[in-house]
């Protein structure tokens, strides 16, 4: 699997930023989803509950991993957050975390999750971690 040039520093400097964690006593996963929550706790200020979006219109093709709690979400729900994975690969970490703070919470929450899953192997796979 070839990655972009972007999305391969942007990987380099969360793995970075999860070796930290790691080494402050933080468990993996824990890491990699304390770093995702940082990145976006900024924008999060400054949106408004009114601001998220109730679908998004950006069709991708889909990866095949999402979390097992959302095996009985209607497929709208699942096409986004398929939706939001691809972003963050094509169009980079950020854009997608971004994109998804205007999506409703359990779309969000969802993306997250397996947005984490998804860095973490790549992480390993890089042997950034």
């Amino acid at each position: 699997m070839s990655l972009d040039i972007q999305l391969e520093q942007e990987i380099k400097q969360l793995s970075q930023e999860v070796v930290k964690k790691r080494e402050a006593g933080m468990r993996e996963r824990a890491a990699v989803e304390y770093v995702l929550k940082e990145r976006v706790a900024p924008q999060r200020k400054i949106l408004q509950p009114s601001d998220r979006a109730e679908e998004i219109t950006e069709p991708e093709s889909p990866p095949s991993v999402l979390p097992a709690y959302t095996k009985d979400a209607p497929d709208e729900v699942k096409l986004q957050i398929e939706e939001l994975l691809e972003m963050a690969v094509h169009k980079g970490v950020n854009t997608a975390l971004k994109k998804a703070l205007k999506c409703p919470p359990y779309i969000e929450d969802a993306f997250r999750d397996a947005l984490v899953d998804h860095l973490l192997d790549l992480m390993k796979e890089k042997k950034y971690i």
